[in-house]
């Protein structure tokens, strides 16, 4: 853990300043930290920050975990979200197309015969 102290800036060893989002370097860190094993309290206390807010950025997926990366061999990203709305969505409008064509093709065909 020396050489993870050696190359931390001294502002990560410092107290966070209260209300500011985390930093770019803090998330590293705290990615890098968690994947040493170190607890939330352990990293919330090597940042100054509190542990919640470990916990929060860990639950939030801006730092990666393993365990949240993959669940039953597979990996869940935004993409794949993405492509499970447009699954959702794509039916009903497709089947509101599908309405206006039968209702378009039925009004074309009573007048061309009228």
């Amino acid at each position: 853990m020396t050489h993870l102290n050696d190359t931390m800036s001294t502002s990560l060893l410092t107290t966070h300043k209260k209300n500011a989002h985390l930093t770019k370097e803090e998330r590293v860190m705290i990615a890098t930290l968690k994947s040493q094993g170190l607890s939330n309290r352990a990293i919330g206390r090597q940042l100054g920050v509190n542990h919640q807010t470990i916990n929060n950025e860990l639950n939030r997926g801006t730092v990666r975990q393993l365990r949240r990366q993959k669940s039953n061999g597979k990996i869940y990203e935004y993409s794949y979200y993405t492509s499970i709305v447009m699954k959702l969505v794509r039916p009903h409008i497709l089947n509101i197309t599908a309405i206006l064509v039968v209702v378009a093709y039925i009004i074309l065909q009573s007048n061309f015969y009228d």
